[in-house]
């Protein structure tokens, strides 16, 4: 995966882009996930690659910007359990 800066500022923030070479995303190891933000309650989507095994990562909500524990339990292809916790 490559991590792209885009160097314009909306409301003092800078936006990470994410570019996928398009191989992995037809691999189907990229997969759809749905978690609930410990500190607001939304529901965020995301997505698990399922390529590396179990891991977890911190994401930001995208409703409150407060950082969120996400730790993914898969095989390749398929999650089979998510966990989040405070950050």
């Amino acid at each position: 995966m490559i991590f792209l800066w885009e160097g314009r500022k909306r409301m003092g923030l800078t936006r990470l882009i994410l570019l996928i070479p398009s191989k992995i995303l037809r691999s189907g190891v990229l997969v759809e996930i749905q978690v609930q933000c410990p500190h607001c309650g939304e529901i965020i989507t995301s997505t698990a690659d399922t390529s590396q095994g179990d891991y977890s990562t911190i994401e930001d909500c995208e409703v409150c910007c407060a950082p969120m524990n996400i730790e993914i339990i898969c095989q390749p292809g398929r999650v089979e359990e998510v966990r989040v916790s405070l950050a």
